[in-house]
């Protein structure tokens, strides 16, 4: 078990697939352009001068209740010099019920609010609150209406300012829920520091899969309010359900590396080179399975 490269440091690519996949989840370095993509774009969610993204890490698994995510890392290629080009990571959760248009929700913009998005209406809603922070776009008014109920308006207020300053955006489309977050460097999977050291890369690792887990925990339960039908003790559970799982990240990675689980694996299984340019034109071809 060395996970050495040649430079002498830990290979945090190699080491994260066998570590993702030691809790039941899939990670790849490189991957094709998420399947959300086209639909943020085409919305005005994401943005890129260029029409072209960097795909630098992404994670797919399972949650709570059967509920597959994908949490993936974008940036704009190259980015604007003003910075508005998107910088994030991208996350599609399944939702229980189909969604027949699209509904999209976005920061408010003031006296900038157009009437419409790209054929989307702008659905008003009586909270002066939520209204004051976010604008809603939908195929269809009152399918709109049903996906952002109160709860949902709610939790993304609670939720969005804190970590994200007001920027998260949401877009409903299928069976999903996708969430374009524009975090930065508050969680960057891509962003490693050299470690010689394969119990202090995991720790690391460790480090940025808690916060991950944590992060699907708040989607998860954001996209939760958007079914009506949900019941008040699935959503104790689901909460249980998260907080176990983060809770056991550490303990667990700290058992395989004692028990020689964790060795190291041939390249040929992942990529460590420089990300691909993601072009929108090619979203949905190729995609690895969970």
């Amino acid at each position: 078990m060395t996970f050495l490269n040649p430079h002498g440091t830990v290979d945090l690519q190699a080491l994260r697939v066998q570590l993702y996949d030691l809790l039941g989840h899939s990670y790849a370095a490189v991957s094709p352009s998420p399947a959300a993509l086209l639909l943020l774009q085409a919305t005005g969610l994401v943005r890129s001068p260029s029409g072209y993204f960097r795909g630098l890490g992404r994670v797919r698994g399972v949650g709570f209740h059967g509920c597959r995510f994908c949490v993936q890392e974008i940036s704009a290629h190259p980015q604007d010099e003003d910075g508005s080009g998107f910088d994030g990571v991208i996350l599609s959760i399944s939702h229980r019920l189909r969604i027949y248009g699209r509904t999209i929700v976005i920061p408010d913009r003031g006296a900038l609010n157009p009437r419409h998005i790209d054929g989307m209406k702008r659905v008003g809603f009586p909270s002066r609150a939520f209204e004051a922070q976010f604008e809603v776009y939908a195929d269809d008014q009152v399918e709109g209406r049903a996906l952002v109920p109160p709860d949902f308006m709610e939790r993304l207020m609670a939720f969005d300012p804190i970590l994200h300053q007001g920027r998260a955006k949401v877009a409903f489309s299928g069976r999903q829920m996708h969430v374009a977050l524009p975090t930065g460097p508050l969680l960057r999977i891509s962003d490693d520091p050299p470690f010689h050291k394969v119990e202090a890369a995991a720790a690391h690792i460790a480090g940025e899969m808690s916060q991950i887990f944590d992060l699907v925990a708040q989607i998860d339960a954001l996209h939760q309010t958007a079914d009506r039908h949900c019941p008040v003790e699935r959503e104790r559970a689901r909460d249980d359900f998260y907080a176990s799982a983060i809770q056991s990240v550490g303990p667990a990675i700290n058992a395989a590396l004692q028990a020689g689980l964790i060795t190291d694996t041939p390249k040929a299984k992942h990529l460590t080179a420089d990300a691909h340019l993601l072009d929108p034109a090619f979203q949905g071809l190729l995609l690895p399975r969970v």
